[in-house]
């Protein structure tokens, strides 16, 4: 009786030992810490520009412009910052200058905004807006519109969209309000020393997360993820 009882528990420990080391195996949850240096430096804070002393102009919509940048900066909207992008080149040719932001550079940041975002409607408008992409765009609209449809279907026929990133936990150590954004979707705001965790998904080969500061929009850090992951734990310094 002693020896079936010796037999048993070392089977049920065996059993135990094995689901542990399954789980671990199984477990894809990866862990990453970024610092200010990790994060690639932005064009600065639009609404601190004196866009019409910059550019030596009375041209009234200037005023404004830099509010309007920083507004599309948030929402985070390509088409607008194309628009934007367009205005301030139109300012820079009539007075032969350049602000400390320049139209290249927000033009620059739509088009890159416009193709990690990947929703067709808004590739094919700036692609409108930026002639000289649309050879560039028209196979990102096409694969935007394949995904659509997909999962359009998926929701219609009840199956619900696949999640190709999982749980992202970010822990704030920065000493700044951080809002979150994945892959140039706005996902919430993280505060000082909070941390918490968003269900997202991601269609790109590498996820790009970004911590923006609160107050002044500024890239505080930024990460690539690659690959899938169910449970990623980001660190923000």
């Amino acid at each position: 009786m002693i020896h079936k009882t010796i037999m048993f528990g070392l089977l049920i420990s065996g059993l135990a030992f094995n689901c542990w080391a399954q789980d671990a195996k199984n477990d894809s949850s990866k862990v990453v810490h970024s610092k200010v240096t990790d994060a690639k430096k932005c064009c600065g804070s639009a609404c601190t520009v004196n866009f019409p002393k910059e550019l030596g102009l009375s041209l009234e919509y200037l005023d404004g412009i830099g509010h309007r940048i920083s507004v599309a900066r948030k929402s985070p909207d390509p088409v607008e910052l194309a628009l934007a992008a367009q205005a301030l080149s139109v300012a820079e040719k009539v007075s032969g200058k350049k602000a400390s932001i320049t139209s290249e550079q927000i033009l620059t940041e739509a088009l890159e905004l416009a193709k990690l975002r990947g929703i067709s409607n808004e590739l094919s408008a700036v692609a409108i807006l930026v002639p000289e992409s649309k050879a560039d765009f028209d196979k990102q609209i096409s694969i935007a519109k394949k995904r659509e449809a997909e999962a359009k279907q998926k929701t219609e026929s009840g199956e619900g969209d696949k999640e190709l990133l999982g749980r992202l936990t970010v822990i704030n150590h920065s000493g700044e309000c951080l809002k979150i954004f994945v892959s140039g979707r706005y996902k919430g705001t993280v505060h000082e020393g909070e941390t918490i965790s968003f269900h997202v998904h991601d269609h790109n080969q590498a996820t790009r997360l970004d911590a923006i500061c609160e107050s002044d929009n500024d890239l505080v850090s930024q990460q690539f993820v690659f690959g899938h992951n169910h449970d990623f734990i980001w660190h923000v310094h």
